[in-house]
């Protein structure tokens, strides 16, 4: 029939069967649903072929394919499009701290390691990567903790705000928590890094795109 593009059946070992029905477009699969034929077909399965099916109608948001052969080292580019400049303000809970970010961004990522998790008590933990000289303390002084070397982590000494990390092996750039910026919204994550440190309750129902480990170990 007009729009029909493949049909392809799964049986498991106990006999339960998924078919997968794949349409040129939604409105192909309204006609289909309500053909003479199809509906006769499916009344006559439900009489005297089965007991009980679910019945889903998906689109494809994302699709990746694998060829052996070919490198696969490369992942795609983690945006679609160029990452906005950050010109704004952010500080802490209780106000004591207080920084200005004035430049490009580098990267915007939502990190799933155990040391974010364990410093800011979440998870995951959205990170604004920025270059150094872009970003600037307006007020306070933040106290300062070495967590995994060679990583410093900076932080309000009264309301225990995580602001900052800095790593000594790249003292160029510096990353802001995202959501102490006063407005987050401006710069959304664009990628998942360290899933492999994911808890399982955290779910990534998202387009993002998934590293396994940091943007910099490129994996």
């Amino acid at each position: 029939m007009p729009g029909f593009v493949s049909s392809t059946d799964f049986v498991s070992e106990d006999g339960e069967r998924l078919a997968i029905i794949e349409f040129d477009s939604p409105e192909s699969l309204r006609k289909w649903r309500t053909q003479e034929a199809h509906r006769a077909t499916q009344a006559e399965g439900r009489a005297d072929w089965y007991t009980e099916y679910t019945l889903q109608v998906c689109s494809v948001l994302r699709e990746s394919r694998f060829e052996r052969g070919k490198d696969t080292k490369e992942l795609p580019p983690i945006n679609k499009g160029p990452l906005p400049g950050v010109h704004g303000e952010g500080g802490c809970a209780c106000g004591a701290l207080r920084y200005r970010v004035n430049g490009p961004a580098v990267a915007c990522t939502s990190c799933h390691c155990a040391d974010c998790r364990r410093a800011c008590g979440a998870t995951p933990v959205a990170w604004l990567t920025v270059a150094r000289s872009h970003f600037s303390w307006l007020k306070g002084t933040p106290k300062r903790r070495a967590s995994s070397p060679p990583v410093l982590r900076d932080f309000c000494g009264d309301c225990g705000a995580q602001l900052l990390y800095t790593s000594e092996s790249e003292p160029e750039y510096l990353d802001v928590t995202l959501a102490s910026l006063d407005d987050p919204d401006s710069v959304p994550p664009r990628a998942h890094i360290w899933t492999t440190s994911k808890v399982s309750w955290s779910n990534m129902r998202d387009e993002l795109w998934r590293y396994p480990k940091g943007l910099r170990d490129g994996r």
